[in-house]
């Protein structure tokens, strides 16, 4: 099984907070069980070794879950956002995907299947090795979206050695390399996953105040923007340490 390590910590977690999706936490124990039902519920449509599954989401408990039911029976996992749904076809297309898991803001969900044989010769390799995989699209800016796959496998060992048990913020979206690396790194840890509803900086700077948020990964546009509204000056921002940025070049002035 891949990453045993990750799922023998969140069962020790059990009773900590683990998401917080809309303003309700769920628990280790609760992520666990999302997890549970859907190991059963891929069995019983046919979702195992080898399956490319495309799944449009958030950070939400059931899309997680089902994110870490793949991993555990060896599928390509092809997270994307409601965002770039009006390319889902070619995303699909492009991953070679047979199953197409859709969720909604109330965490519910629906399925196609495609009548698909997985091409691509990377893909194969990986799914021979037995290893899951982990398909990031580009956000096709300079031309045709492009698909990097991953080994999921090998991705997930750099959280073997603990790190820091803290709240982070989930700027960096779920169909963003990132996003991913902000969910594992957190659930590897025993820490809690914090969404929001936008990134208004308002909305973002009361969840850091009513969850106790610990890190922030963003961007520095965003911080511009934080800086302009004055939010960060309505809401107690004590618990927040460490401030991430990244994907653009920081202006001298906002770090000043």
């Amino acid at each position: 099984m891949t990453a045993p390590f990750l799922f023998e910590r969140m069962a020790e977690w059990k009773d900590e907070p683990a998401i917080v999706f809309r303003g309700v936490v769920s628990s280790y124990a609760q992520l666990l069980e999302r997890t549970s039902f859907w190991q059963d519920e891929l069995s019983r449509l046919g979702v195992g070794a080898g399956s490319v599954v495309v799944v449009e989401a958030g950070f939400s408990p059931g899309a997680v879950g089902l994110v870490l039911a793949l991993i555990r029976c060896g599928a390509v996992v092809v997270p994307l956002t409601p965002l770039s749904h009006v390319h889902l076809a070619q995303f699909e297309q492009i991953s070679e995907a047979n199953w197409t898991f859709l969720f909604d803001e109330r965490d519910g969900y629906t399925l196609a299947v495609h009548d698909r044989k997985v091409t691509n010769e990377l893909t194969r390799k990986l799914i021979a090795m037995g290893h899951p995989g982990l398909v990031i699209f580009s956000s096709g800016s300079t031309g045709a979206p492009k698909a990097v796959l991953h080994d999921f496998a090998a991705l997930l060992e750099k959280f073997r050695r603990p790190g820091v048990r803290k709240s982070t913020l989930t700027f960096l979206l779920f169909d963003h390399i990132g996003g991913m690396d902000t969910l594992f790194n957190t659930l590897a840890n025993g820490g809690t996953l914090v969404t929001t509803v936008s990134r208004d900086p308002d909305v973002v700077c009361r969840a850091i105040a009513e969850h106790h948020v610990h890190t922030l990964p963003t961007s520095p546009t965003f911080l511009n923007l934080l800086l302009i509204s004055g939010a960060h000056r309505e809401h107690d921002l004590s618990s927040l340490q460490v401030i991430a940025y990244g994907t653009e070049p920081m202006s001298q002035a906002v770090l000043v």
